[in-house]
């Protein structure tokens, strides 16, 4: 049922878990071996070796006893361990001796064997990153380019690439030899074809571009074949997006050679420049570029053409150079969409919706920024010809559909659902064509259409409820089908199903019809349907699918797991249904949730793994039975001053104290504790919120409302308690909580608290003379039954996680082992080295990425040995607090801490990591490893062996003297 994936660094084939030492000796004997075949196998290992512990020291001897290899060995070994370096060039750079590693190659450059030289070539090129500034080695280099064999030609050529990326000073000195070789007659065409691409690299400085440029635009007249156009349009290229000074002059020059050059893989060459150009410099483009393209595309009968420039077009629309589509005319504007919008051709049409939808969806900002209308209605201008024209497409695909046309049908589906967010008013128009195709499509293209469907309502589902029955009976007529996907658009039709009733209780005949469908699935699709109905709140329907599977997976960690979110559906399953507005009712919920959630984290507990921990779902559903013992216990407060009033003498204590609140008893400490509470569980949703780096948008969503739910039933609290109190600002109806945010799954919550909201603002004008009425108990418990009883969606990192991106540290000096910590004398100081690597999972960077770490330092004292200053006073106990940010490179990071332990004893040194994003937020992401330093003075260590010593001859001395009595 479920596939379980091997994970960064597993052990594959039954292969031992061994450590990094053993590993590495395993290897180096198998280098030392007589035999070929054993040393290869030992060579094609250390990239693995590599990826699984990739710190400096061991990669630092890993390389070293490579070169020794690649100094004294064969060909074919050195040719291994030149795709071993190619493999592992983003672990060149943690090389500590990088002077011996050097040698060790280098010196097989001096061999009379040209083959020898060109993988030493090839080997010194790709160590440039590390090796780029040596000169011994750009001068040989260098000299190889003019050697007379080919292979060393090449491989010179080769080492010359990366040399010229890495290194200024050799990009500006091999300039000149490079425009000779190219401009002489004596080298051969291929040769110079090879060595045009090097100009790429030499960004660096105006004077070099405009070299290089100067050359490339003498020869594109003096060489006319297509290889040698197309080869240096490309280099001119690639330096106009690396150095960003020449874009505009390139971009003519490509649209030059689209407009007047015949030959179509040079057009299609320099359109694709071209798109290159518009992602790196779209703000660099003018109005009459983009005219240019758009003439361009209404006179080229060429289709692969049309789709390119297309491509060109919709990835500057994209961009803030969408601006300029507005300068041209618009009657070549809706010439093109006229014409591209309903072509034959399914790609092109996907591109040009895609250019017009990016077009109409700026004019409606630009139109919405400038007030001038509110909306856009379905009717007006380009936004109508993008709708019909979308509509068209959707009604026209029937039959089954190639790879490309599925890809094509996607991006149009996407254009549909940034038109529908851009322009709402249009939602209801193709959420209807959608249903009315959908049963008469393949089912490839039916589940592309639910996808949509669920995208388009995941914002608005409000007309969604009225096609239910429609949708219903698509899905009877599907279940009886055998298409080879059919489970997965059953799926997808469901999950629609529950977005038309997010946050509601399904009728009775929907909901008989999910479960029949459940039974003809397989137990993979039905935990996804399961899923899904816990993430739109139907957990009545989960907890069923979620008992049913318990009894058919293979593992117990899977079976507790399974447990734990039937047990979590069925707490969250009765609160749902009608809204109490009882007390006891509401406590009663209250009372069976919160045994259902601890069961359920026993199970999530039960679940675990070390390669699972499920820290998200664990401290989730420990934070959502909090809120419900919180919710519990203010509700039970409130009823407390009802049942059990303040006592007779609270009145006289009042008159006596001048202090008014002591006529309510105790019910003002018991609603203060109660606030702390739930400020608490506040922070510990910040803190669940900052750990989650790798969360969706949407699971950070819920959890900002989460937070704040807790928050605005702290600002309830505190605001009845000021008005108690008599302090300023009492009663004072709060500002709005929560931002708008248009996801269904959090519209409930939205409603919430606005009801919250109107609830305490009334309470604010309630006439009373008494410091506590029951006008703000019944608020107090009207808000936590309105915020207690609201359904709740369970995120989709709950479930899965899209993003992984876990960090692994190494401290030194390490321990020699855990009893014995790092002894260090009170008076010097200790080097502490972090280092780490990151280590992601298959989609790096899905939702955000890591830009610095940050690493801090803490000590603390374990046991402390007493002692005293020259001035007679203890010494004070100071602790280190440090914190540093450093940027990772190639995956890798280091830095260094210097730490004092003055006072003698044993302390506790934490290093805790936290990632920083782009935008600057810190993630507590972890990890925290831990030292033990044990601080000692010399003198008293001095002092003591002499004790021991003198204990030592004084015992000597009496056994000898008793020896020699009994004698």
């Amino acid at each position: 049922m479920f596939v379980r994936q091997h994970g960064f660094g597993e052990t594959l084939h039954g292969e031992q878990e061994k450590d990094e030492n053993a590993l590495l000796m395993e290897l180096d004997k198998g280098l030392r071996s007589v035999k070929v075949g054993e040393q290869c196998e030992a060579i094609v290992r250390f990239p693995r070796l590599f990826e699984k512990y990739p710190f400096p020291i061991l990669i630092n001897s890993a390389f070293l006893k490579l070169a020794d290899v690649f100094r004294v060995g064969s060909n074919f070994l050195r040719l291994c361990i030149l795709k071993v370096t190619q493999q592992s060039v983003r672990h060149l750079d943690k090389i500590l001796n990088i002077d011996e590693f050097v040698h060790r190659i280098y010196v097989v450059v001096h061999s009379n064997d040209p083959i020898a030289r060109a993988i030493t070539l090839r080997t010194l090129g790709c160590a440039a990153s590390i090796i780029s500034e040596r000169k011994n080695v750009q001068h040989s280099v260098m000299k190889s380019l003019d050697s007379n064999d080919a292979v060393e030609v090449e491989a010179a050529i080769y080492a010359t690439m990366h040399f010229a990326e890495q290194s200024k000073s050799f990009a500006t000195s091999i300039c000149d030899k490079l425009a000779e070789m190219i401009e002489s007659l004596q080298t051969p065409v291929e040769t110079k074809l090879k060595l045009i691409p090097i100009f790429q690299h030499m960004h660096r400085d105006l004077d070099t571009i405009g070299k290089v440029r100067q050359l490339s635009e003498r020869l594109l007249p003096s060489y006319p074949a297509r290889g040698f156009v197309s080869v240096t349009l490309h280099t001119l290229s690639q330096l106009s997006a690396r150095s960003l000074v020449d874009i505009p002059q390139q971009v003519e020059l490509l649209l030059s050679y689209v407009q007047t050059d015949v030959r179509k893989a040079v057009k299609m060459l320099a359109l694709t420049d071209l798109r290159l150009l518009a992602k790196k410099g779209p703000h660099m483009w003018r109005d009459q570029h983009v005219e240019v393209l758009c003439r361009f595309l209404l006179s080229t009968p060429n289709a692969d053409l049309q789709l390119a420039t297309l491509n060109v077009l919709a990835t500057l629309s994209s961009t803030i150079a969408v601006s300029c589509f507005f300068a041209i005319p618009e009657s070549l504007l809706e010439e093109c969409c006229v014409r591209f919008c309903y072509h034959i051709n399914m790609p092109t049409v996907s591109k040009a919706l895609e250019l017009f939808t990016h077009i109409a969806a700026a004019a409606t900002k630009t139109s919405k920024d400038r007030a001038a209308q509110v909306d856009l209605s379905p009717d007006s201008g380009l936004s109508s010809q993008v709708s019909l024209a979308l509509e068209s497409i959707l009604l026209q695909t029937t039959g089954q559909q190639s790879t490309s046309s599925l890809a094509a049908l996607q991006c149009i589906l996407r254009s549909v659902v940034k038109l529908c967010r851009v322009c709402p008013a249009l939602a209801d128009r193709f959420i209807d064509t959608l249903l009315s195709t959908l049963g008469s499509v393949p089912v490839d293209v039916a589940i592309l259409y639910c996808e949509c469907l669920s995208a388009i309502t995941s914002y608005h589902s409000d007309t969604l409820q009225s096609l239910v029955p429609d949708i219903s009976q698509l899905l009877q007529i599907i279940i009886k089908s055998n298409e080879v996907n059919r489970n997965k658009l059953i799926v997808s039709m469901v999950t629609v199903l529950f977005q038309a009733y997010v946050g509601e209780r399904l009728p009775s005949e929907t909901r008989q019809l999910i479960l029949d469908v459940i039974g003809c699935l397989s137990c993979w699709h039905a935990y996804q349907v399961g899923r899904q109905a816990s993430r739109y709140a139907h957990h009545h329907i989960a907890r069923q699918i979620f008992g049913s599977l318990g009894t058919q997976v293979s593992s117990e960690h899977y079976y507790f797991w399974l447990s734990a979110l039937k047990d979590v559906c069925q707490g969250e399953s009765h609160l749902q249904g009608e809204r109490t507005h009882n007390v006891t009712e509401f406590v009663d919920k209250l009372a069976k949730a919160e045994t259902c959630y601890h069961k359920g984290l026993s199970a999530l507990k039960a679940a675990m793994t070390p390669s699972c921990l499920l820290a998200f779902p664990s401290m989730y559903v420990q934070l959502r039975t909090r809120t419900l013992q919180a919710f519990s216990q203010v509700v039970k407060v409130c009823c407390s001053f009802q049942t059990s009033p303040p006592p007779a003498i609270a009145t006289s204590l009042a008159v006596s104290t001048g202090q008014e609140i002591h006529k309510c008893g105790r019910v003002i400490a018991q609603l203060e504790k109660c606030g702390e509470e739930f400020n608490e569980l506040h922070h510990k949703y910040t803190q669940l919120y900052c750990s989650s780096f790798d969360a969706d948008p949407t699971t950070l969503s819920s959890l900002t409302i989460l937070q704040r739910s807790c928050q605005l039933m702290t600002h309830v609290l505190e605001t009845i308690l000021k008005a108690v109190h008599r302090t300023e600002g009492a009663m004072d109806p709060p500002g709005p909580v929560c931002g708008t945010d248009p996801l269904i799954e959090t519209q409930t919550w939205q409603d919430a608290f606005s009801e919250v909201q109107t609830m305490l603002q009334k309470a604010c004008h309630a006439p009373t003379d008494l410091p506590l009425s029951y006008h703000h108990l019944n608020c107090i418990d009207g808000v936590a039954m309105v915020l207690g009883q609201v359904p709740l969606c369970l995120p989709r990192y709950f479930f899965q996680k899209l993003q992984s991106t876990h960090i692994k540290l190494a401290i030194s000096p390490q321990q020699k082992s855990a009893n014995e910590p790092i002894s260090i004398s009170h008076d010097t100081f200790l080097t502490l080295k972090v280092e780490g690597v990151i280590q992601h999972g298959v989609r790096p960077g899905l939702y955000r990425s890591i830009k610095r770490v940050q690493l801090t330092v803490n000590t603390e004292q374990q046991s402390r040995t007493q002692m005293v200053s020259v001035d007679g006073k203890p010494h004070e106990n100071p602790t280190n607090n440090m914190s540093q940010q450093v940027e990772p490179h190639n995956d890798y990071f280091s830095t260094q801490f210097l730490l004092a332990f003055p006072v003698t004893g044993v302390h506790q040194v934490a290093v805790e990591a936290a990632v920083v994003d782009e935008d600057a937020a810190v993630w507590t992401t972890g990890p925290r490893d831990t030292v033990t330093v044990k601080s000692y003075d010399e003198a008293v260590q001095r002092q003591k062996q002499q004790q021991y010593a003198a204990q030592r001859q004084q015992q000597r001395a009496a056994a000898v003297a008793s020896g020699s009595q009994a004698f």
